[in-house]
């Protein structure tokens, strides 16, 4: 019944699939697989299972084993992603019991102070724009 199991080692390269070599033992072709991604040579390493159905008279595949560069890449990223979001929930959780306890409220007049300083120079510096314009112009 082992017979009717065959397993393809697969290697990635030019944008292709290609079979690399056939093996009996799924421990031996997964082995070979590592070892072949340890050497880095291809981008992308894949273990086929080829198992024959009787009732169909065909092959039916699966993947067994996959691994590329861009999976341990992608690993990293949602890891390092993991660990900022947990770090933006406790830096949210610590402003919200921040701003729960009792005390003396925040003040924001220093903001409006800015605002309205800063309203007062824009009407000015637009208000010496246009008579530098009339005056230069000769109106």
């Amino acid at each position: 019944m082992s017979t009717d199991i065959a397993y393809e080692l697969h290697s990635f390269s030019s944008g292709r699939w290609k079979i690399q070599g056939f093996f009996d033992d799924r421990d031996l072709a997964l082995s070979e697989a590592h070892r072949m991604e340890e050497a880095r040579r291809f981008p992308a390493v894949r273990v086929v299972e080829e198992r024959f159905d009787p009732a169909t008279g065909g092959y039916k595949s699966r993947t067994v084993y996959r691994s590329s560069t861009v999976d341990q890449h992608n690993e990293s990223a949602l890891k390092e992603r993991a660990d900022t979001r947990r770090e933006v929930q406790a830096t949210r959780s610590a402003r919200t019991e921040a701003a729960a306890k009792p005390g003396k409220p925040e003040s924001s007049s220093p903001a409006l102070t800015m605002i309205a300083l800063k309203a007062v120079l824009l009407f000015a510096l637009g208000f010496a724009a246009i008579w530098a314009i009339n005056h230069y112009a000769g109106a």
